[in-house]
């Protein structure tokens, strides 16, 4: 179940900034499940419940991938789920932003937990030697949400 905390800051949002596309509709939930269940994310994990109901690039940044409504062999979702193999990164992590960078932040199948982590650490992360950044998905939003002030309560 989404933290009470969270479904009030995203409400507001909408409140705030009715332009903008929080929710997500009933003509995309389809095609995110679809592409979720091309590379099994379970449909019971936080990641799922929230991208079904809320847009996540609006909270969390360079979550574009998420969106994506093309089919699962086209979708930049899938597409970048498979470039994390192809750099080393074991089919139970989950990219979830574009590793443009040094790496990115990454969700784990295996425990739910959000990892923050380079290329060079993807070994550690799939060998289990990496410890989280977040103990869930929810605790990740939140931070996006909240900052630091998320880690305090």
């Amino acid at each position: 179940m989404i933290p009470e905390r969270i479904t009030k800051s995203m409400e507001q949002q909408i409140v705030d900034h009715p332009e903008w596309h929080y929710r997500v509709f009933d003509d995309r939930r389809k095609k995110i499940v679809a592409n979720f269940d091309a590379i099994g994310i379970p449909s019971d994990s936080e990641l799922m419940e929230f991208c079904l109901i809320w847009n996540p690039s609006m909270v969390l940044p360079a979550a574009d991938v998420y969106i994506e409504l093309r089919p699962p062999g086209e979708s930049d979702f899938v597409l970048m789920w498979e470039w994390g193999q192809e750099l080393g990164l074991s089919p139970d992590f989950v990219p979830l932003t574009s590793f443009e960078g040094e790496g990115g932040i990454i969700w784990s199948r295996r425990d739910g937990c959000v990892y923050d982590a380079a290329w060079s650490e993807f070994q550690s992360l799939n060998e289990g030697k990496l410890a989280p950044r977040w103990g869930s998905y929810y605790e990740l939003i939140e931070y996006c949400l909240f900052g630091n002030q998320a880690e305090v309560e």
